[in-house]
């Protein structure tokens, strides 16, 4: 099997291709045993020109034994018409071949009629025609038509969109160990997605987090929707267990207005009272979103809790606690912690005290943990 690219292929997951089979087989076909036989020679014959990838000679000899039903002829005819090597390519007689292939059963050709229909080269696009036949090709054994069908299932193309099906399919094509080196990684990939969808449907936390991730990002296979990825956040924040980075990154997003419509701002203008109002609120309600990933444990939210509350933004105002916010994040090795409090304790900003010391003292051990390749807390 040879896996080929088509055109719908936007990423190494996203709107994934199916893929595409030869008709190369690995012996020759069995005919009747006579050895004077006319068919069995010519088919010979045509084998030696078609291996020669002289195929203007080689649809010569086999156009004739198709036409009377041989069926690795038919299959031998489709891929000429396919390759280009001495005979133009016609889509449209390559998928007629297949498909009288793939009438008498043949799996490979039932996979690549599969491949016309879906692409709509060489028939009219048609996507549960193509998932029949990916089905009835993964039925008899073929791996590739297996992941077509996986792919199917995982962007609902010709039917229902199921993650757990595309999962199902996956696995089938990738436990048959006959996929090529590119399309098992291709698979696992596919599978990984799949299944992360699945457990995120299910509620899993950690799955609902990654979802909505992937989804801000558009990395893990997913289309990148800054709208749908922050609504998705929002529900992995929100369910019984949540994660802490899904607590840090649905609070940080409303702290910041990101799920706001912010066309109505005009730099250099000062806020309205309304504008004001709204920013004020978000701040507060994002700041106890990020209060509840520090409690849970993300670093990075700590250090933020500490600084809105060293200066009073969306937090109470209490530079004491702030700094001994810091202190306890800066002593369990948050570097980002440590460059807070040189900052603050040497400058007194926000009303914190000064302490020049102190100051020269935590940058110290920040240059310290730094050159040691610890760096600042990176967001999640």
């Amino acid at each position: 099997m040879r896996r080929r690219a088509h055109p719908l292929a936007r990423s190494a997951l996203g709107l994934a291709a199916p893929v595409v089979l030869s008709a190369c087989l690995a012996t020759a076909p069995t005919l009747p045993s006579a050895p004077t036989d006319p068919a069995r020679a010519r088919l010979a014959e045509a084998e030696r020109a078609y291996d020669a990838r002289q195929d203007a000679r080689a649809l010569e000899l086999f156009l004739p034994l198709a036409r009377d039903g041989n069926a690795t002829a038919q299959q031998r005819v489709a891929r000429i018409y396919s390759r280009n090597q001495g005979v133009p390519v016609n889509e449209i007689e390559s998928c007629n071949w297949w498909e009288a292939a793939a009438n008498q059963g043949e799996g490979v050709a039932m996979t690549n009629i599969g491949l016309c229909l879906e692409t709509g080269k060489g028939r009219p696009q048609d996507y549960a025609a193509a998932a029949g036949w990916y089905r009835k090709a993964a039925d008899k054994g073929q791996a590739v038509a297996m992941y077509n069908l996986g792919l199917a299932y995982e962007y609902g193309r010709g039917v229902p969109q199921s993650f757990d099906s595309a999962a199902q399919w996956f696995q089938r094509a990738l436990d048959s160990g006959r996929l090529s080196t590119g399309n098992t990684l291709d698979a696992r990939r596919h599978l990984e997605r799949a299944q992360r969808h699945v457990k995120a449907a299910a509620g899993d936390p950690r799955a609902m987090y990654e979802v909505a991730r992937f989804t801000a990002s558009g990395d893990g296979g997913e289309r990148r929707d800054d709208k749908r990825g922050l609504e998705l956040m929002k529900r992995a924040a929100e369910v019984p267990g949540a994660v802490p980075e899904a607590l840090f990154a649905h609070g940080t997003a409303i702290f910041y207005g990101r799920h706001r419509d912010t066309s109505d701002l005009r730099p250099g203008r000062p806020l309205t009272p309304e504008q004001l109002r709204r920013m004020e609120a978000d701040q507060r309600e994002g700041a106890e979103w990020v209060r509840r990933a520090a409690a849970a444990g993300h670093e990075e939210a700590a250090v933020l809790v500490a600084t809105w509350t060293a200066c009073g933004t969306g937090l109470r105002k209490d530079p004491a606690v702030a700094e001994r916010l810091l202190v306890d994040s800066a002593e369990r090795g948050n570097v980002r912690a440590m460059q807070e409090l040189a900052d603050f304790l040497s400058s007194g900003r926000c009303g914190m005290r000064k302490d020049a010391a102190a100051a020269s003292n935590w940058q110290a051990r920040a240059t310290a943990a730094q050159q040691a390749g610890r760096g600042p807390a990176a967001p999640r």
